[in-house]
């Protein structure tokens, strides 16, 4: 009665457990990562900071700095002596408290300083900051495309165990079902209790193959859980099946996407374009070039007390705007024209950025050649795999056959058990490897998947 009861008890909570279970696709898996994975929050957030630092840019470049200055002042008479001109002021019968003549107040606006021109040394900087926001916005995108590449990698493997576990419990029902024969051809006299035993030692094996994968399926789902964001508590069936889909990229095909959208590339590209912007700069430095810059106070409102009116007064705030021309020469110390350090320091700067460009074509050529050439070695694999798998499950078919008609020992359906199962387990690993190095690949070249 009491094993009877352990049961029911054990029976009730797989019950609940897998009715806790959600159905989890690879797209729906996507979808909250785009919602909730914390590096893509984090991305987002350094977006937007860099898209208002380069909206600062954009206004200290092309708007002149316009200040409002609003003032307002009070003063107040405490007393005047008699006969003195202050007394005079004093309207009849008042010797205090009346406001002082300047007291009142004003608003004024007026212009910072402005270069109008200087030779394109801050537009070389804008242009530098202009490239440098492009680049970050593409880095937004490709933090996007290593989160989808991070998340297909752990639903896959999560899938690559929850298929070896399925596979593990059929065999294990298999099995069973040998017992099962071998223990009937055991009553009747046609097998023996050593065979009777041998296959339970493989039941027994096949039985602790299931928990051991049913612990490694529970590790990779936490993780998927972890990339998601999601509570550890919840549990997922991962129903998206794996599969692949062929490379069709040739290896020209494959260099020229690097050459334009790989990550490493644009990198390369924006320090080479900054360095050359640096230099023009350097060399600008050591020339007389002129500023031009534009400065002054444009229009003051005043009111004023004391015998006076509210009015705009040009006569003491004129309109006042100054055109300056600056020529600045240095002579002496860094960057003067005796101190050419800054401007050869520079020019390292952009060499090297060439050279670090030439490296990185030179290795990733080679790194794509041998990527593609992988990829085709994986997909010819694939397809022995499947014609194996294909072969094996029709043999185990047979086999079963023949052992239910007595035509079969056991050892024979045994070994085409295992062949099988292996056999199927081997194809799946053989896809789950070639999505993980196509994934790579594309990360590599900076390219997304397509569409399926």
């Amino acid at each position: 009665m009491r094993c009877l009861l352990v049961l029911i008890i054990c029976f009730s909570l797989q019950s609940q457990a897998k009715a806790a279970s959600q159905s989890l696709s690879l797209k729906q898996a996507l979808q909250i990562a785009y919602k909730q994975n914390l590096d893509l929050v984090l991305a987002n957030y350094d977006f937007e900071a860099n898209s208002i630092n380069f909206r600062n840019e954009w206004r200290n470049f092309f708007l002149p700095k316009i200040n409002l200055t609003l003032e307002s002042n009070t003063a107040l008479t405490l007393g005047a002596y008699p006969g003195t001109p202050a007394s005079t002021t004093l309207p009849a019968g008042r010797s205090t408290g009346y406001p002082a003549g300047s007291n009142g107040a004003s608003a004024t606006l007026s212009l910072g300083e402005y270069t109008v021109f200087n030779f394109f040394k801050d537009r070389i900087r804008y242009d530098i900051a202009r490239l440098t926001f492009t680049r970050n916005t593409q880095k937004l995108a490709e933090i996007k495309r290593n989160i989808t590449f991070g998340i297909i990698a752990k639903y896959f493997e999560a899938r690559l165990n929850q298929e070896k576990l399925q596979a593990a419990e059929k065999s294990l029902q298999i099995a069973k079902s040998i017992v099962r024969l071998v223990r009937s051809r055991v009553a009747i006299g046609q097998a023996t209790p050593t065979e009777l035993s041998s296959v339970e030692v493989d039941t027994n094996s096949a039985a602790l193959q299931v928990n051991t994968l049913q612990s490694e399926l529970e590790t990779k789902l936490l993780d998927l859980n972890a990339a998601l964001n999601q509570n550890s508590s919840e549990r997922f069936i991962l129903t998206t099946p794996l599969s692949y889909t062929p490379m069709k990229l040739s290896f020209t095909e494959a260099f020229g996407w690097f050459k334009e959208n790989s990550p490493t590339i644009r990198d390369a590209k924006l320090g080479l374009e900054s360095a050359r912007g640096a230099l023009e700069i350097a060399e600008k430095d050591l020339m007389p070039l002129p500023k031009v810059t534009l400065s002054g106070q444009a229009v003051t409102y005043g009111n004023r007390y004391g015998g006076g009116g509210t009015s705009l007064n040009p006569a003491t705030d004129p309109l006042d705007l100054r055109a300056i021309v600056a020529l600045n020469i240095p002579i002496l110390g860094p960057g003067g024209l005796f101190n050419k350090d800054n401007l050869r320091l520079t020019q390292i700067t952009l060499d090297q950025n060439e050279v670090r460009m030439q490296q990185t074509l030179i290795a990733n050529e080679i790194s794509i050649r041998a990527a593609v050439f992988q990829l085709q070695q994986l997909e010819d694999r694939l397809k022995t795999q499947k014609e194996s798998l294909v072969a094996s499950a029709s043999l185990l078919e047979k086999t079963m056959m023949e052992a239910s008609g007595q035509k079969t020992n056991r050892l024979e359906l045994r070994d085409a058990l295992d062949k099988a199962r292996s056999n199927e387990l081997e194809y799946l690993q053989g896809i789950f490897s070639y999505v993980q190095a196509k994934n790579a690949f594309y990360n590599l070249i900076g390219k997304d998947l397509e569409p399926e």
